[in-house]
């Protein structure tokens, strides 16, 4: 059986069929839902409110919140908002969805732009968060437990760009680290925001890249040695 299968978590939204039923959904997933079927039930009676103007709407507003990350350099509370505006962008993913169904407008175009400005927002995030922890020679330092380590911002940032794009192609379905292969999911939501506002952005940038290189690994391992299910 696929080490996949194994560590999966969660369960599957009974409301996005067949065609999706090996997505896993945790906790996190379903507390966003919870959380916008009422925002849903609000904006339902308005016509000029389309899942597909909602998915532009959560895309400023994480652009939003990497404006105000590349702002803040240490202050907690634009740090704190950063966060917030993730936040907030991931129920809004949710709502497009949920409102698309309700209203019988779900299409493969309003999918493909989901998919679409779901990837691409991982781009200003880091690039803010590569602005906001990097001097003027593109470094950025990190201290644990009283050791010093430097690293090159840039560097760090295109080597996790690199693995992203390469767990995107690889991970047919999706990756036991990534649920799906996209820069913040919602499950790494709530990390982030907390990471942010503690102010621990380098320790953010090396973590997650290490993830990615982990995920990286996994995802070789899997499709190399592991039995795959026929499609």
């Amino acid at each position: 059986m696929s080490l996949q299968k194994i560590l999966a978590i969660g369960k599957s939204n009974p409301d996005k069929g067949l065609k999706d039923s090996h997505k896993k959904e945790d906790i996190t997933i379903r507390f966003a839902r919870r959380v916008s079927r009422p925002l849903v039930d609000l904006v339902e009676p308005y016509s000029f409110i389309t899942p597909n103007r909602l998915t532009w709407f959560g895309f400023f507003i994480y652009l939003i919140g990497a404006v105000i990350l590349v702002l803040a350099q240490d202050n907690i509370f634009l740090l704190f908002c950063t966060g917030f505006c993730i936040w907030l962008d991931s129920i809004i993913d949710v709502m497009d969805g949920e409102l698309a169904r309700k209203k019988g407008m779900a299409s493969k175009r309003g999918r493909w732009l989901d998919d679409v400005l779901g990837e691409f927002k991982g781009f200003p995030f880091w690039l803010a968060l590569g602005l906001n922890i990097s001097n003027g020679n593109g470094q950025f330092t990190l201290q644990i437990w009283g050791y010093q380590m430097m690293g090159n911002t840039w560097f760090v940032i295109f080597i996790l760009y690199g693995l992203l794009a390469f767990l995107a192609l690889s991970s047919l379905r999706s990756t036991v680290i990534f649920n799906e292969p996209q820069n913040i999911s919602f499950g790494h939501v709530y990390i982030v925001w907390i990471f942010l506002t503690l102010n621990l952005l380098e320790l953010l940038l090396v973590l997650f890249t290490l993830g990615v290189i982990l995920g990286t690994i996994y995802t070789l391992f899997e499709k190399t040695f592991l039995p795959q299910d026929e499609a």
